[in-house]
């Protein structure tokens, strides 16, 4: 059995030795994905426009080709996701500085703008969204996608709405992006968490 250091020399030297090959070169060594598998990518933005903090189908976002390169790598399904704090962060000389603070209702606001858009744009290029876990399937001709939220700004303090995105199609909320959000949320959903626990503590011992 191959041991853990072992293992990460033999991957560092892989890896120095494929950063000295061109691109062309390491394209040619990429297997191909079988395609009776199921392929799901829990992080992208295919579609986003830094330029209009929002999804867009145009020639900066290049979202026809980048569905097509998704179709060929048999991708199934992906998370989707929404920017919560978009319009609080810019891109800055040592990385993402936040600019501001939402005023009240505005990140909600935000969300709706975004929900509404990222919607819009993927069915110009026939890219259905699904709330269905039965649609994670090899049978699936996907790219199929589910919906995220980058940031619990939009929330604004009220774990209400986590109900509302829920019946929105949001199935994954990333607590925190870039901007900072309040610890109410946090000490809110903790004892929510903790509530869950507890509940399934209690339905384990019956």
């Amino acid at each position: 059995m191959q041991r853990r250091k072992q293992f990460l020399k033999n991957v560092g030297m892989i890896a120095a030795g494929a950063s000295l090959l061109p691109v062309n070169k390491l394209a040619a060594l990429a297997m191909p994905a079988p395609k009776k598998s199921i392929y799901f990518d829990f992080h992208c933005h295919p579609g986003w426009s830094m330029t209009e903090r929002n999804f867009a189908n145009n020639a900066e976002t290049m979202l026809p080709q980048t569905v097509s390169e998704m179709k060929e790598g048999h991708l199934t399904c992906g998370f989707l996701a929404l920017v919560a704090d978009a319009p609080l962060i810019k891109p800055g000389p040592k990385g993402i500085i936040i600019t501001r603070k939402y005023a009240p209702g505005d990140g909600w606001t935000e969300y709706k703008r975004q929900l509404q858009r990222v919607k819009e744009v993927f069915a110009q290029v026939s890219v259905p969204f699904s709330t269905d876990l039965n649609d994670l399937s090899t049978k699936t001709n996907g790219p199929i996608g589910y919906l995220a939220v980058e940031g619990g700004d939009f929330l604004d303090d009220q774990l209400e709405r986590i109900e509302e995105a829920y019946q929105d199609g949001v199935r994954s909320i990333q607590l925190v992006h870039y901007a900072p959000i309040t610890s109410v949320i946090c000490k809110r959903l903790k004892r929510h968490l903790m509530d869950c626990l507890r509940l399934v503590k209690m339905s384990s011992k019956r």
